[in-house]
């Protein structure tokens, strides 16, 4: 049994009532991490998971897929933050081909570590703010 002042316990019962609210702010707090995490896969020329791309055949030395990272874009849609390439030729480059290694630019199950972490702060942050009523 409860006894005693629960009004603090009703606000906080109230404000996870709005459930969808919370979920998205979580998401747009998340959005600008993700942007950034794709932009840094770009630079170090890395997948998500850490694994380096292959070089390019061609024995340049250049780093791989330049011209792909200016047509990501991150976006909410209600509770999920998604990430969409305008150039339809980049799932190739994502997945691989028999004549192209992949270059993971995303992920594309679970997040890993080096995604999850730098996420999660954010996130909870804003999920505070909106269960205390201040977002």
């Amino acid at each position: 049994m409860i006894s005693g002042d629960i009004s603090q316990l009703e606000q906080l019962i109230s404000r996870l009532g709005q459930s969808s609210e919370i979920e998205q702010a979580a998401a747009i707090a998340a959005k600008p991490i993700v942007q950034n995490l794709v932009d840094a896969g770009f630079i170090s020329a890395t997948a998500p998971s850490g694994t380096a791309w292959s070089a390019l055949k061609d024995g340049s030395g250049r780093i791989p897929l330049q011209g792909l990272r200016s047509f990501f874009r991150a976006s909410v849609h209600g509770n999920q933050v998604q990430l969409i390439n305008e150039k339809p030729y980049a799932i190739y480059h994502q997945t691989g081909t028999r004549f192209m290694d992949n270059r993971k630019m995303v992920p594309e199950t679970e997040l890993p570590n080096s995604w999850s972490q730098p996420i999660s702060q954010p996130v909870l942050a804003a999920v505070k703010q909106k269960l205390q009523g201040e977002g």
